[in-house]
């Protein structure tokens, strides 16, 4: 079933949005433009009302379901309706899929239609749906088993991928032959966080990415905050989608605890903007709780990829998916999870110290790139693909225009302050999406029949999707400024970045970049001589027994001296002021 130029075709299908500021997505993005150097490539992937419903994608067709905004299931079987039309226009060597959703219609058709297919898992809904959708998990289990779809998928398919070790091992148990399952940690491009790695941070800044679950164990963390001494002012960014089920709980437990102030909710951006998020903080946190999910089939987490690639200190709880590719005292600090006390030692201890910070982010950097870099697991995806396909050869791609990639520009910025841009309409990601918005048609009027509003979309589901070489992508004229025209990547020339002034210049690939210490947390001097001031704690009791997160037990005298170098003291603050800021508290 090869095309005209002689390759092998491919259908990658996911009920994910692309692009998409997820670590699903996002990896999901990476392996597309893996896979469409060496295959032609089909992708089907959720729309919403910001995308398209087609465009390529890295040189692949993405071709996109509106499955509207109703019941859980309704979604589903809206979107297998475009699966089983698509698998009905076109022929398949391969089919690649990451959840049940997918699975369940492939699956049925694998032997009458004759592609080999491949079973990405990175979550199993047995275990997380219920928690994911309270409200619908009874009636979606009442009408399908979801173990019993896992299980369908697992035997029929010719390959798994495991998105974890811990993942690896619970297919196992559940009976799939280990000869047939391959470990593939998804992994991020540390290039697009150098920029973040080059800077200190902000003193006392705490960064959560990611969603807000109950296994991710943000209340959690909320609680602990609560119990910083009041010298000691941190700050929380929590950078998660406004759309998220958990984010009234969320906020309101903020509410509650008073901390209002100190916790601080951003909006998802760009996953090439995500660098200037990162760069704010001092140490960034995983703290996962003992939900079943992490202690069962847990999956890599994505936020600890980015924290790595941008050489910052982090406070992660003990988990499979986490002592996997953290080792406490070397790249992280591990707490027991749960224990609010190893919890606020570790994060008061790395914001005290900001020497042994960058001491670990650099190590966790060097340990990213050696043993997860993005090469190693694409390399092994293409081994998934040779075992079944046979070898894979590069496509002869042609030369990029206008008319080859809708993708935006991955040189697009989020503008800064009184900066002037061509388009209003920036592609970031909005509070009540989390997708990116790629605006093809900036003007309402010359939207195509094909795309339609968006209700005669969701109306209407069964959506046929043309050949991309039939939609109109060729530039439109902006009413505000005739000039304007969307150009190829390749056509950019970013040359002039590095000599404008002010800019540093850009270091090869292949140099190592170092984030060097720099002074110690800022703390209140006058209040660290009164004894009731809290000290930090010694104890081991809730770190791993045989690797202690403080060292040796020093007295309270010798500690703060420690943390607290008088050269390093900054100058006493004016006394009118201080008492001003301690009347607001």
């Amino acid at each position: 079933m090869n095309n005209e130029d002689g390759k092998k075709k491919v259908l990658y299908a996911t009920f994910n949005s692309l692009p998409g500021p997820s670590g699903s997505a996002c990896w999901s993005e990476q392996v597309l433009r893996e896979l469409a150097h060496y295959f032609q490539v089909d992708a089907l992937s959720l729309k919403t009302e910001d995308l398209s419903h087609i465009e390529r994608l890295h040189q692949a067709r993405l071709l996109r379901v509106p499955v509207g905004s109703g019941a859980f299931l309704q979604k589903v079987k809206a979107f297998q309706r475009a699966l089983g039309r698509q698998l009905d226009s076109e022929e398949y060597d391969c089919c690649h899929f990451t959840s049940v959703w997918e699975g369940m219609l492939l699956c049925s058709r694998k032997k009458t239609d004759g592609y080999s297919l491949i079973y990405e898992v990175n979550s199993l809904p047995s275990i997380e749906f219920k928690t994911r959708y309270p409200a619908e998990a009874r009636s979606v289990e009442t009408t399908y088993s979801l173990k019993q779809q896992e299980e369908r998928c697992f035997d029929v398919s010719d390959m798994v991928i495991a998105g974890s070790e811990a993942i690896r091992k619970h297919i196992i148990k559940r009976g799939v032959p280990p000869k047939k399952i391959l470990t593939i940690n998804p992994a991020v491009d540390i290039t697009t966080f150098d920029p973040a790695s080059e800077k200190p941070g902000q003193a006392g800044t705490i960064l959560y990415l990611g969603s807000l679950q109950p296994w991710q164990g943000v209340i959690h963390l909320l609680q602990t905050l609560t119990e910083f001494p009041r010298n000691m002012r941190v700050r929380l960014l929590i950078l998660a989608p406004e759309d998220d089920p958990n984010m009234s709980e969320v906020k309101g437990k903020v509410q509650i605890l008073g901390l209002s102030k100190s916790v601080e909710f951003l909006s998802p951006v760009e996953f090439e903007d995500l660098a200037e998020i990162v760069s704010q903080a001092s140490v960034c946190v995983a703290p996962m709780s003992s939900h079943e999910r992490n202690r069962r089939a847990p999956s890599v987490p994505h936020k600890v990829l980015v924290y790595m690639a941008s050489r910052r200190p982090i406070v992660a709880s003990m988990q499979p998916s986490l002592t996997g590719i953290l080792e406490h005292n070397q790249t992280a600090f591990l707490y027991a999870p749960g224990h609010s006390d190893g919890l606020l030692e570790a994060l008061k201890k790395l914001l005290l110290d900001r020497n042994l910070a960058s001491q670990l982010g650099n190590q966790a950097r060097i340990y990213l790139e050696e043993n997860l870099s993005l090469e190693r697991s694409l390399k092994k995806i293409r081994g998934v693909y040779r075992t079944l396909l046979g070898e894979p050869r590069p496509r002869a791609l042609p030369t990029q225009d206008d008319n080859t990639d809708t993708k935006p520009s991955q040189v697009s910025k989020k503008p800064k302050k009184n900066e002037k841009t061509l388009h209003d309409d920036t592609p970031v990601f909005r509070s009540a999406s989390d997708t990116a918005k790629v605006n093809l048609y900036p003007d309402a009027e010359e939207v195509s029949d094909f795309l339609s509003d968006t209700q005669k979309e969701i109306s209407s589901p069964d959506v046929v999707f043309f050949s991309i070489e039939d939609v109109d992508t060729s530039p439109r004229i902006m009413s505000d400024n005739d000039s304007w025209q969307v150009v190829a990547a390749s056509e950019v020339n970013l040359s002039k970045l590095d000599t404008e002034p002010g800019k540093k210049t850009s270091l090869s690939a292949d140099q190592k970049r170092f984030l060097l210490g720099g002074p110690t947390y800022q703390v209140e001097p006058e209040l660290l001589e009164d004894p009731l001031t809290p000290v930090v704690p010694e104890s081991q009791d809730h770190t791993i027994p045989a690797a202690p997160l403080l060292g040796a037990k020093e007295s309270p005298k010798e500690a703060t001296s420690k943390r607290l170098p008088p050269k390093d003291v900054p100058p006493p603050l004016p006394r009118k002021k201080k008492q001003k800021k301690d009347s607001k508290d």
